[in-house]
């Protein structure tokens, strides 16, 4: 088997399997190693994990796009809270890009806009329309350009609201009193992006399941 079309190392993961009830899901982060034994870090209780022996589908989030492939746990090490698994073929793009977007319906908030030199100029009513690790998109009640930033609080699934600055990239107005803006976020810390990018995750899988049919 080749090499890994990413970094082993850091990037949010997602195991799934059948268990007795169903199938069972796991969030962690891939740490280190190689194709032959992956080391994966989580923070779930025994009693939710994936037994030695079982066959799973792994989903890697990285900067290059999403994989996907099967794979089988070799090893539990529940005391350091982590899994060794072993891919058991190629892992295929799901999404080849920087970062997968997706459409989201989050709550409106009020953003904070900056001009030029980071001078305050005023605010904007919110709405975030889609998300990635690497920006968003969302519907203002003022027009933006190149020159503003923004900062606004994300609600996202895990943990508390998490505040982000976006640089705009692009404003457009596509109703009377209404711009859509997209935006990039700037000096964003790695353990910030990769909440989001797990929620960007969470949201493609449990999507492609319901468009399989086999989950809501």
């Amino acid at each position: 088997m080749g090499g890994l079309p990413f970094p082993c190392e850091a990037q949010p993961v997602r195991l799934r399997w059948q268990g007795a009830g169903g199938e069972r899901a796991l969030d962690a982060t891939l740490r280190d190693g190689a194709a032959a034994a992956l080391r994966v870090a989580h923070r779930a209780d025994p009693a939710e994990l994936p037994p030695e022996g079982a066959r799973v589908e792994l989903t890697v989030t990285a900067d290059r796009g999403v994989f996907s492939g099967p794979a089988r746990v070799l090893r539990r090490d529940d005391d350091a809270r982590a899994l060794t698994v072993e891919l058991l073929g190629a892992l295929e793009a799901v999404q080849r890009r920087q970062y997968f977007r997706i459409d989201v319906a989050l709550a409106a908030v009020t953003a904070a806009v900056f001009g030029p030199g980071g001078a305050p100029a005023g605010s904007v009513k919110a709405q975030v329309q889609n998300l990635s690790g690497g920006g968003l998109c969302f519907e203002g009640d003022r027009p933006l350009t190149r020159e503003h930033s923004v900062a606004l609080a994300l609600a996202l699934e895990e943990g508390p609201p998490l505040t982000v600055r976006c640089a705009v990239l692009e404003g457009a107005e596509v109703a009377p009193g209404r711009w859509r803006v997209r935006a990039s976020f700037v000096g964003m810390p790695d353990r910030d992006r990769q909440r989001i990018v797990r929620q960007v995750q969470r949201l493609q899988l449990a999507r492609e399941r319901y468009r399989r049919g086999d989950g809501g």
